[in-house]
């Protein structure tokens, strides 16, 4: 509950209505540092393979931070191995979609091991382009359907988005790119 943002003073309310009896302060503060050490044992885990394929996006949450909601920005990156099994293999937060953070992210993935890199694939994002060939030089870049379909349906009028999405000049497009 904690790290949803739930406040110290809620969470007592809370577990008190459910069991009974009040969590203290101190096991909050207690329990929330086990689960940031596993968090991070987690992020900071070594990648364990190769990764031909990796998804690459920034996403932005809501976070309760001293009682003020703000947005987070989220760097993330999914591996598909060998086997063709989906792993999350980094995942930073608090960085920008430029390309000083892409860059960043690509050599923290890097120095983990992250290694076998062959396609990235991603949002249209110009820090992110620029930076993939100086980090990952042997990769190349595709751009991801969904979000070529979200910018384009982003900028299509209501009435038309069945016909937009049934055009066979934008499916041919996809395949292509």
């Amino acid at each position: 509950m904690y790290l949803a943002g739930v406040s110290v003073r809620r969470i007592e309310d809370i577990t008190e209505a459910l069991w009974g009896t009040k969590v203290s302060p101190g096991t909050i503060s207690n329990l929330n540092k086990k689960a940031y050490e596993h968090i991070e044992q987690w992020r900071t885990r070594p990648p364990t393979g190769k990764y031909p394929y990796v998804y690459v996006d920034g996403v932005y949450l809501k976070r309760s931070w001293g009682g003020e909601i703000q947005n987070v920005s989220v760097l993330v990156a999914i591996g598909v191995g060998e086997d063709g099994c989906r792993e999350i293999i980094g995942a930073a937060e608090g960085m920008k979609e430029d390309k000083e953070s892409w860059r960043s992210f690509f050599v923290w993935l890097k120095q983990r091991g992250l290694c076998g890199v062959h396609l990235i694939i991603g949002d249209n994002n110009l820090g992110m382009l620029e930076t993939i060939p100086e980090v990952f030089p042997d990769a190349r870049y595709q751009r991801c359907t969904v979000h070529f379909y979200r910018n384009i349906f982003s900028v299509t009028p209501r009435n038309k988005m069945k016909s937009v999405a049934m055009d066979d000049g934008i499916r041919q497009y996809v395949q292509i790119s």
